[in-house]
């Protein structure tokens, strides 16, 4: 496995250091944080498999060998939004089930976002919980789309009257609209070609009335092969920006690489 591994750590890392972990489940990569006591990264280890690799990696990766508290995030389209008022703790499946069937076997939890507002409800394997569960002495799952909306959120103070704004993870995108600074709508969508970050930002313009002249695109993140830059977004939108989030995580001297991965939670996760 050690061939899929990039690491990226702190000049002065020492894996005793590290008082807890956060694991991020990509559809086609894997993420650990190693963090210190007051929450700023130590080290990054990536690994470039499916996350279902993950098991195979619980005890022969150096951080996720440690027994310290663990976050977890799975990103996969097995996700819904349902409105705080109208959601109940122990119910996840019956919501989920309305947007797809889930398998016996699976795990499902939830997320409140904008005080409770809405809960995020996702899904993933009971195995995988099940392994973590008996590895770690805590373990909190939230879906990996938590940390962009959290971030849209908390950012949308700045919105246009009409925002869709995008998230880039590998093969995948997340995309969210905003009217009047409130969301509309929410979304995964596949990435395979260039022209998927066309086709889908268009299409949710047309599909909430958005005035091509006065919406406003925002990419986040980087995804292998497609280009997301400024100089490419404006030859399709009259309003384009690729941005660098706003951070709500400290690195440790010598991490700034970190950032060059390309993935939000570098710079910006939930809490």
């Amino acid at each position: 496995m050690e061939k899929h591994l990039t690491v990226s750590k702190s000049d002065k890392f020492n894996v005793d250091s590290t008082a807890s972990l956060s694991l991020f489940l990509y559809p086609e990569s894997i993420f650990i944080f190693a963090k210190d006591q007051n929450e700023a990264i130590l080290a990054i280890h990536k690994y470039e498999v499916e996350a279902e690799k993950i098991l195979e990696l619980l005890d022969s990766d150096e951080l996720l060998s440690l027994s310290v508290p663990l976050k977890v995030f799975p990103h996969s389209g097995n996700f819904v939004l349902v409105p705080g008022a109208l959601f109940t703790k122990g119910e996840e499946k019956t919501y989920l089930n309305f947007a797809k069937e889930q398998d016996e076997d699976s795990f499902h939890f939830s997320s409140g976002l904008e005080s409770g507002k809405i809960q995020l409800v996702g899904g993933m394997s009971y195995e995988i919980y099940q392994a973590l569960l008996a590895k770690y002495p805590e373990v909190a799952i939230h879906h990996g789309a938590s940390s962009f909306l959290s971030y849209l959120f908390h950012q949308r103070q700045n919105f246009l009257g009409q925002e869709i704004l995008v998230n880039l993870i590998g093969p995948k995108l997340y995309a969210a609209c905003f009217t009047d600074q409130e969301l509309v709508s929410f979304g995964m969508f596949d990435l395979n070609t260039q022209e998927d970050l066309v086709k889908y930002p268009r299409a949710l313009m047309s599909q909430h009335g958005y005035h091509p002249a006065h919406a406003r695109i925002t990419v986040i993140g980087k995804s292998d092969s497609i280009q997301s830059d400024e100089e490419w977004g404006k030859q399709f939108y009259h309003q384009y920006l690729s941005s660098e989030p706003k951070p709500n995580q400290n690195l440790h001297s010598g991490m700034d690489a970190a950032e060059n991965f390309g993935i939000l939670e570098a710079f910006w996760q939930f809490d």
